[in-house]
């Protein structure tokens, strides 16, 4: 009886620890799950970018005139262009030097702003 009740003890003792490990696994699979459903994926394809040099005089014109230096800055719609001439010119803004990488089309003004360029006091 005594081998009885040590396999009964054994199962019990299995049964609660497999039903924990099921759960630990199943959290983190639907973590992963919620983590991959939710995840935005940006080709390159959709990304250019321009580069300002040091001395480079970036400001508000460029989105105005484009020089053939920052063409790419063409592919930005004109309106958003626009907006962001402005917002430049009333804050008295230059592009940072470095590399500038910015969504072709389709990008929001607010993506512009604040995450894809940089910008910097004049003066």
């Amino acid at each position: 009886m005594k081998i009885f009740s040590f396999f009964k003890k054994l199962g019990v003792f299995l049964t609660v620890v497999l039903w924990i490990a099921t759960l630990v696994i199943s959290f983190f699979i639907g973590m992963a799950w919620q983590w991959a459903s939710t995840t935005e994926i940006k080709t390159t394809k959709d990304y250019t970018q321009i580069v300002v040099e040091e001395n480079d005089i970036a400001d508000y014109k460029i989105f105005i005139d484009i020089p053939e230096k920052y063409i790419a800055l063409n592919q930005i719609e004109e309106p958003t262009r626009k907006t962001i001439s402005l917002y430049m010119q009333a804050n008295n803004l230059k592009l940072s030097e470095g590399t500038h990488s910015f969504t072709r089309i389709g990008g929001s003004l607010d993506e512009y702003l604040n995450e894809e360029f940089q910008f910097e006091k004049i003066g």
